[in-house]
């Protein structure tokens, strides 16, 4: 007796992403597809932005979702810019 099963493969996909706090929320936000998301903690912000990420990738085009493996942040700096 044989048994077919398919097979479930699955990729991790790494992206790097920008967190701040704004007033009582912390915001997550991937720069390359601009997918963001928010939450009153760090770590309710992040799960948000993993579902939204999810969603993005359940409706990308292709070419998109190229883009998006390709992308590789090489530096996450603060910058200081005077303002009059």
């Amino acid at each position: 007796m044989t048994s077919s099963h398919a097979l479930d493969v699955v990729y991790t996909l790494r992206v790097g992403v920008v967190i701040y706090q704004e007033d009582k929320l912390f915001v997550v936000i991937e720069p390359t597809t601009g997918v963001a998301s928010q939450g009153k903690s760090f770590d309710e912000a992040l799960k948000n932005f993993d579902e939204a990420l999810e969603l993005w990738l359940e409706n990308a085009e292709p070419w998109e979702k190229e883009r998006l493996t390709k992308s590789e942040a090489v530096a996450s700096i603060i910058l200081e810019h005077k303002i009059s």
